[in-house]
């Protein structure tokens, strides 16, 4: 305590043997230094922190922007859902085959147990197969619980049975 009363009658002194002048320019310079280092230590890191954030806004936006999108295409979507197949397994893949491209006719369609269908394609493209494949799964809810395939000597073509259930 005795120390800091002692540094501040010195100060005090030091202060007090400057002249008017010299007391203005120290006044002034620490006004200066005291602008100077607020102006690094606040303003430019807020300047910076604002330009910053703008660009995060803006990038915000165009996410915000595609997510509405997207969130439109989905209900589009689901609007546009595949209705409920019907009850007959035969007259749903009879549809599907001949929305086909090219038109798919099978050797045969018979039934199996537990309600599934077994079609024989002859020859027929692999391309043609996935794809009918595909289409059976998606549109009409079908799926392949077995598939034998046989090369044929025509390249690209397959002798494919294929077992359907739902």
């Amino acid at each position: 305590m005795a120390t800091l009363a002692l540094a501040d009658s010195s100060l005090q002194r030091w202060w007090r043997l400057r002249s008017a002048t010299e007391r203005s320019v120290i006044l002034a310079a620490g006004l200066i230094v005291s602008v100077a280092v607020a102006w690094i230590a606040v303003w430019q890191p807020l300047q910076r922190d604002t330009v910053r954030l703008q660009r995060q806004v803006t990038a915000q936006r165009a996410a915000l922007a595609e997510a509405q999108r997207q969130a439109g295409e989905i209900a589009s979507l689901a609007r546009a859902s595949v209705p409920e197949p019907s009850g007959d397994l035969r007259a749903d893949v009879n549809a599907a085959l001949s929305k086909q491209q090219p038109r798919l006719v099978p050797a045969a369609i018979e039934p199996v147990e537990r309600a599934g269908l077994r079609v024989t394609f002859e020859s027929l493209s692999f391309e043609s197969l996935v794809a009918l494949l595909d289409t059976l799964q998606r549109d009409v809810r079908v799926r392949a619980t077995d598939l034998s395939t046989t090369a044929r000597v025509e390249p690209g073509q397959v002798r494919a049975e294929i077992t359907l259930r739902r």
